[in-house]
């Protein structure tokens, strides 16, 4: 009874044979080297306004040279809307594709990182309008 799958199959109770020791997936003897990530090859750069944007740096670079550093989900909505070739884009979709959001749900986080993207882009307020909201929609001018 040394070959059992189960150890109820051979009713020993220090049997060192089990279910899990049996069908079990053998792993690779790895090489204590962590995998290296494949490299992005996606180099896409936007142009808004005075700014080019950089989304696989997570990075806004003026005309002049300054560099704007941006955060994940800050990256991830002007990349949206830079995608949506300044056609304005409803707030209930910018929640669900952005953020993943069902549409009944009441938050202001969109509110808030539109505030503080105008913050980092929008220098000059009255000549500089990029990111413009018109009801309950945004449209990023390109």
């Amino acid at each position: 009874m040394n070959n059992c799958t189960t150890c109820a199959d051979c009713e020993r109770a220090n049997c060192k044979m089990n279910y899990y020791s049996v069908f079990r997936e053998k792993k690779p003897a790895s090489s204590g080297k962590r995998p290296e990530k494949s490299k992005r090859e996606n180099t896409t750069t936007y142009r808004i306004g005075d700014y080019q944007f950089y989304p696989k740096d997570n990075l806004l670079t003026a005309s002049d040279g300054e560099k704007v550093r941006l955060r994940k989900r800050e990256k991830q909505l002007l990349e949206f809307l830079c995608n949506s070739s300044g056609k304005p884009v409803h707030r209930s979709v910018l929640l669900s594709k952005v953020w993943g959001y069902v549409p009944t749900v009441e938050t202001q986080t969109l509110e808030k990182h539109v505030y503080t993207l105008r913050r980092k882009i929008n220098h000059d307020r009255v000549r500089n309008r990029l990111l413009i909201r018109k009801r309950n929609c945004y449209r990023l001018v390109v």
